[in-house]
């Protein structure tokens, strides 16, 4: 038996657009993955320059404070 996955939905926005405020919304479900300003926290170098899958990314994002690339 084969399982469908809903597709990924990615929700995109600007500053001072109500970004935050739907994102903490959304990460009330407990399917959705909130990633609310990440890229503004992660440091230089910090993610491979190659493409990722959807595992090796939450893997990165599993290591706190630890560059996956160093």
């Amino acid at each position: 038996m084969t399982t469908t996955r809903p597709p990924m939905t990615f929700v995109v926005g600007t500053g001072r657009s109500g970004s935050t405020a739907l994102s903490e919304i959304l990460r009330l479900h407990p399917a959705v993955l909130s990633l609310s300003e990440l890229l503004a926290t992660i440091e230089p170098g910090a993610l491979p320059e190659e493409p990722l899958d959807g595992e090796e990314f939450w893997e990165i994002l599993a290591l706190p404070g630890r560059s996956p690339t160093a």
